[in-house]
């Protein structure tokens, strides 16, 4: 694997974990209420979705990952993400095939 993918995979897992941690304990009504908390979301996922974007086809094979999208509608301002969404993403991330390979 080139070693920016591996950083790269580091950057998802890192973001991934530290979105997991910021929705421990709270609600979805909590995302509503606290701006805070919805713009780290947002963020956080942002960097999951640059890097992911970024990996190289053979490791994204390997890895099985998505690749973010490279939208000219995100750098213009006119994307999009509902709240709805934005806390299924956080609740569900399934990153154990990264973790097992990057924190050994």
């Amino acid at each position: 694997m080139p070693p920016k993918d591996l950083t790269r995979l580091r950057h998802m897992l890192d973001s991934a974990q530290e979105a997991s941690g910021l929705i421990k304990g709270k609600s979805r009504a909590d995302l509503d209420r606290d701006r805070l908390l919805n713009l780290a979301l947002v963020r956080l996922l942002e960097i999951i979705g640059e890097a992911a974007s970024r990996v190289t086809n053979p490791t994204r094979i390997e890895y099985r990952i998505f690749p973010g999208r490279k939208s000219s509608a995100s750098a213009t301002g006119l994307f999009m993400v509902t709240m709805r969404l934005i806390w299924i993403s956080c609740g569900r991330f399934s990153l154990m095939t990264y973790q097992g390979s990057l924190t050994s």
